[in-house]
């Protein structure tokens, strides 16, 4: 399962997205005004994990909150939207019915 989508934000910031065939690759190019931030499983993976470890030893919060992983959430389950309606979807997401399949076929 592969897919492409654009996500926009406000002050006209356009995220493009782009999936790769393998399920447990990713990979994030940040590119802004003044640098870029490339990141990904593949390329320096312990970036995310040295956030949690001293989040979790000093009792800090980490750099993403649980609200920006719903919001992430959100973000994705548009994309799945889109791309069954072939339409743009707005956030907050309307259809609270809508079930993603297991591509590969797993039982929860």
């Amino acid at each position: 399962m592969s897919g492409r989508g654009i996500v926009g934000f406000p002050g006209g910031v356009r995220v493009y997205v782009n999936c790769s065939e393998e399920p447990l690759q990713f990979e994030l190019d940040l590119i802004g005004t003044d640098g870029r931030i490339r990141v990904g499983n593949g390329i320096y993976p312990e970036l995310w994990q040295v956030d949690l470890i001293a989040a979790i030893e000093t009792g800090s919060k980490p750099a993403s909150s649980e609200i920006d992983a719903r919001a992430d959430l959100e973000i994705a389950v548009a994309l799945h939207l889109s791309h069954r309606t072939g339409e743009r979807v707005r956030l907050p997401v309307e259809d609270l019915d809508y079930v993603i399949e297991d591509p590969w076929g797993r039982d929860s």
